[in-house]
C-alpha cells in the first residue's frame, strides 16, 4: 500500500480521534462557561444582595444611634444645639439613605432569584425551579413585610428625635426598634442567605463534576489518539518515523491542553502536508476552546476562600484568597487534613461536619472567624470523591456587631449615671448648705461662707464639665482637673490669692467619679483653708501631688505656711472644711494623715478598687 494511503487511512482516523477530542473538549467547556456564568448570576448575586441588605440595616441602626447621641448632647449642654440641627440632618439623611439602600437590594435580590428560576427552566427542570422560586419568593416577601414595618418604625424614630425627649427616643430605640432589627429582620436575611450560600456551594459542586467528566472523556480519547499513533508508526518505513514521533509528541501535549506545544516538521510528503493540517487544527482549538487555566483564573478571583479536599479530608486545592487570608503558602496546604485548619475540627466527628460559623487558624497563629459551608463531590456510581468547602469572613459583621452592643450598653449607663450623679450632687450641695447654717457663723463672715460654698459646687460642677468634653464617659483626666480646679480656688480669693503660687505634681491617670468628687472637695477645701489661714505675711507656696503606689492611690496638700496650732484634731476641729476633709477620706475608705514641719502637709491614701 502506498504511503500516501496509508497516512491518508491512517491520519483520517486519527483526526475523527483528535477532533472528537476537541468537539467533546468544547463541549465540556461550554456547559463549565454556561454553569459558571449561572453561578455569577444567581447564587453569588443573591448572596451579595443579602449582604448589602443586611450592610444598609447595620448602618441604619448605626446613624440612629448617633442620632440619639447627638441628641443627648443638645439636651445635657444647649451650646451643642446649633450642632445638634446639623447633625441631625446629616444622621436622618444617613437613615433614609440605609433604608434606601436596602430597598434596592431587596429588589436586586428578586432579579437574582427570577433570573435562576429562569435559568433552572431552560436547563430541563421546572418543577425543582419552581419549587426553588417558590421557596425563595416566600422569604423575600417575609422580608419585604418586615421592612415595611421596619421603615415605620424609622420614622416614628426620626419623629421621636425631632420633637420629643431624649428618654422616649433611646426607649423607642432599645424597646421597638433595635428588637425589631434583631429579631425580625436579620434571622429573615440570614435565613436568605443561607440559601443562596447552599446554592453557591451546590452549584460549585456541578461545576467541579462537570469538569472532572469531561477531562476523563478527554484523556480516554488522548490514549486512544496515542494507540493509533503507535500503529502507525509500527507500518510505516523507517524514514518517516522520526517525524512521525514529533507529531505523536505534540498529539500528546494538545491532547493535555497545551496547544502552544511546537511542531516542527519540514518534510515535504504527505506527512508534511499532515503536520500543517494539524498545526491548522491546533490553531483552530486554540481559538474555540476554553483552556483549564482560564477556568482556575475565575476560581481564583473568588472574594471567598475555596478549599477542595478529597475523600480522606485532605485538601487538594485552594484558592488565592485562601492563601492570603491565613497567611500560608500553596504546599503547606495541599496534602494536609483539612481538620487541622479549624479551631477545636480534630474532635468532629465527620469530615462534612465542619460547617458553619467557625474559626480557621491562621499561619501565625491567628484566629480568623469565618462561616463556612460544604457540599460533598460525588462521581458517577455516588462514591464520594471530595468536599467542596466555601468560607465566608464574618469578622467585619462581628465587629460590627459587637461596637453596636457596646455603644448600647454605652449609652444605657451614661443614662443612669447621669440621673445617678445629677441626684448625688444636688444631695451633697443641699448637705454642704445645710452645714454651714449648722456652723453658726455670724452676718460678717456671709462673704467667706458664700466663696467656700461656691468653690465646693464648682469642685463638682468642673468634673460634670470635663466629662462632657470627655471620650470616655465614665472617667476624667484627673491631672487636668485639678490642674484647673487649683488655679481656680486660688483665683477665687482675689489678691490674697494672687500672693500665693500654686505648684502641682500630678500623675497622670483617668479616675472615675467616684474616686474624683471626693478627691476634688478634699483639695478645694485644704487649698481654700491654706490660701486663707496658713500665710498671715501674706506671701507662700500650696503643693499639691498626687501619685500611684503599690495600687494606692495618694493625695497630699502641703504649704509653707505657718501650721496648724499645736493638739489641733483635723476631725474634731470647729472648722467645717476640716471635718468635711475627715469625712471625704472616710468616703474613700483611706486614711488621712497630716504633719506640721515648716508648714502642713495632709495626706489622703486610698484603694480605688475599693471606692463603690
Amino acid at each position: 500500500m502506498r504511503l500516501g494511503l496509508i497516512l491518508v487511512l491512517a491520519f483520517v482516523g486519527l483526526a475523527l480521534v483528535v477532533g472528537l477530542v476537541a468537539v467533546l473538549y468544547s463541549g465540556t467547556s461550554a456547559v463549565v462557561l454556561r454553569q459558571v456564568e449561572d453561578l455569577r448570576l444567581s447564587a453569588i448575586e443573591q448572596l451579595n444582595a443579602a449582604t448589602g441588605m443586611r450592610l444598609a440595616l447595620q448602618s441604619g441602626q448605626l446613624a440612629a444611634q448617633a442620632l440619639v447621641s447627638e441628641r443627648y448632647r443638645a439636651q445635657v449642654d444647649a451650646s451643642h444645639e446649633s450642632e445638634w440641627g446639623a447633625a441631625r440632618d446629616i444622621d436622618r439623611g444617613a437613615i433614609r439613605d440605609s433604608l434606601q439602600r436596602f430597598g434596592a437590594e431587596l429588589e436586586r435580590s428578586w432579579e437574582a432569584t427570577r433570573a435562576a428560576a429562569t435559568r433552572a427552566r431552560r436547563r430541563g427542570d421546572p418543577q425543582e425551579a419552581d419549587e426553588e422560586l417558590t421557596r425563595l419568593s416566600g422569604r423575600l416577601r417575609a422580608i419585604e413585610s418586615e421592612f415595611q414595618v421596619y421603615r415605620d418604625h424609622i420614622e416614628r424614630f426620626v419623629h421621636l428625635a425631632r420633637y420629643h425627649p431624649s428618654e422616649q427616643v433611646q426607649g423607642h430605640v432599645d424597646e421597638v426598634l433595635t428588637p425589631h432589627y434583631e429579631k425580625r429582620m436579620l434571622p429573615l436575611i440570614r435565613a436568605y442567605e443561607e440559601e443562596a450560600r447552599s446554592g453557591l456551594a451546590a452549584e460549585a459542586g456541578d461545576i467541579e463534576s462537570a469538569l472532572t467528566a469531561g477531562n476523563r472523556r478527554n484523556r480516554a480519547l488522548a490514549a486512544a489518539a496515542l494507540l493509533a499513533a503507535v500503529v502507525l508508526g509500527l507500518l510505516i518505513a523507517r524514514s518517516i518515523s522520526a517525524p512521525l514521533g514529533r507529531l505523536r509528541e505534540a498529539a500528546l501535549k494538545v491532547g493535555k491542553g497545551q496547544l502552544d506545544a511546537p511542531l516542527e516538521v519540514a518534510a515535504t510528503n504527505e506527512i508534511g502536508v499532515l503536520a500543517r493540517a494539524f498545526r491548522q487544527m491546533v490553531e483552530d482549538l486554540k481559538a474555540s476552546t476554553v483552556s483549564r487555566a482560564y477556568l482556575d483564573k475565575i476560581l481564583q478571583s473568588m472574594k471567598e476562600m475555596l478549599v477542595v479536599t478529597d475523600a480522606g479530608d485532605l485538601i487538594r486545592t485552594v484558592n488565592r484568597e485562601t492563601l492570603e487570608a491565613l497567611g500560608y503558602a500553596e504546599e503547606e496546604l495541599v496534602g494536609r487534613p483539612f481538620a487541622e485548619l479549624v479551631e477545636g475540627g480534630e474532635g468532629e466527628g465527620t469530615a462534612d461536619a465542619l460547617t458553619g460559623e467557625r474559626r480557621l487558624i491562621a499561619a501565625d497563629g491567628r484566629r480568623v472567624p469565618v462561616a463556612i459551608s460544604s457540599a460533598v463531590l460525588e462521581d458517577d456510581e455516588g462514591r464520594v470523591e471530595g468536599i467542596v468547602r466555601v468560607a465566608q469572613s464574618v469578622a467585619d459583621r462581628q465587629r460590627a456587631e459587637s461596637e453596636l452592643r457596646k455603644s448600647l450598653a454605652e449609652k444605657e449607663a451614661l443614662l443612669k449615671e447621669v440621673h445617678h450623679r445629677v441626684k448625688n450632687n444636688l444631695q451633697i450641695i443641699s448637705s454642704l448648705l445645710n452645714l454651714q447654717e449648722d456652723d453658726g457663723a455670724g452676718a460678717e463672715q456671709t462673704r467667706r461662707l458664700l466663696r467656700e460654698s461656691r468653690n465646693r459646687i464648682r469642685s463638682m460642677a468642673l468634673i460634670h464639665e470635663l466629662l462632657y468634653r470627655s471620650e470616655d464617659l465614665a472617667k476624667i483626666d484627673f491631672a487636668e482637673y485639678l490642674d484647673r480646679l487649683v488655679h481656680h480656688v486660688v483665683r477665687s480669693y482675689g489678691p490674697a490669692g494672687q500672693a500665693v503660687r500654686p505648684e502641682l505634681e500630678i500623675e497622670p491617670a483617668p479616675l472615675s467619679l467616684d474616686c474624683a468628687i471626693p478627691c476634688g472637695l478634699i483639695v478645694t477645701e485644704l487649698v481654700a483653708n491654706a490660701v486663707e489661714h496658713a500665710f498671715p505675711e501674706g506671701r507662700g507656696t500650696v503643693a499639691v501631688r498626687f501619685r500611684t503606689e503599690n495600687g494606692r492611690h495618694r493625695l497630699s496638700v502641703a504649704d509653707d505656711g505657718r501650721g496648724l496650732p499645736a493638739g489641733l484634731e483635723p476631725a474634731a476641729a470647729g472648722s467645717l472644711g476640716l471635718k468635711l476633709v475627715a469625712a471625704l477620706a472616710r468616703q474613700l475608705g483611706g486614711e488621712l494623715e497630716w504633719t506640721v514641719a515648716g508648714g502642713t502637709e495632709f495626706t489622703v491614701s486610698y484603694d480605688p478598687r475599693a471606692v463603690a
